[in-house]
Formats: structure tokens, C-alpha cells, sequence
């Protein structure tokens, strides 16, 4: 996730994701990506370099009824969402993740 290969930004960025299938209905989902700092304007216009920063990652989860978001800040915590996943196929507890309103 923080090679530069995969992209530094929104559009360019690459996922990590996870998901269960169960009679042939792919639910829930889990799903990771980098967030970048902005660009400065002269940044943007003039192509001046910038080292590959990430601030955090955003991470959602799909429960097959809406998607919740987290920002989390560090790559241990995403391990461990994604290996308690992985390993249960429970959905980490969300009461406290943003509700996107995408349903």
C-alpha cells in the first residue's frame, strides 16, 4: 500500500480488499486505502516533487445493507481489522464508524 508504484493519490491509489460470498451474495466486505496529503497548487502546476507521504487509512466496511468508514492511523491497526476478518468472517465492532450513507 505505500509503494509509489500504486499510485499517490485519490484516483491513482491502490485497495486492499476482502470479502465473503455466501449462496452467491458477496457479503460483507472489507475493503483499505492510503490517504494522501493534499497538493499544494505549485506542487500541482510546476511537477515539483514530494516524497510519498500517507497521513492514514481509510478503511470501510460493507454489511450488505450500508458501508461504514473508519480513518485509522496506523498500518498495525489495519493487520489486525484485517486478520480478525479474515480469519472469522465477523465484521469488527462499528458502532463508533462513520455510516457513508451508501447503501
Amino acid at each position: 500500500m505505500d509503494s509509489s508504484y500504486r499510485g499517490t493519490n485519490a484516483r491513482d491509489n491502490a485497495f486492499i480488499v476482502i470479502w465473503y460470498e455466501k449462496s452467491g451474495i458477496s457479503v460483507p466486505f472489507m475493503q483499505c486505502t492510503s490517504e494522501y496529503p493534499k497538493q499544494s497548487f505549485f506542487r500541482k502546476i510546476f511537477g515539483l516533487s514530494e516524497e510519498l507521504r500517507i497521513d492514514s487509512y481509510n478503511v470501510e466496511i460493507g454489511t450488505g445493507e450500508k458501508i461504514y468508514r473508519k480513518v485509522v492511523n496506523t498500518k498495525e491497526e489495519i493487520k489486525n481489522l484485517f486478520k480478525n476478518f479474515y480469519e472469522t468472517g465477523n465484521i469488527p465492532d462499528i458502532s463508533d464508524w462513520e455510516d457513508t450513507g451508501i447503501l
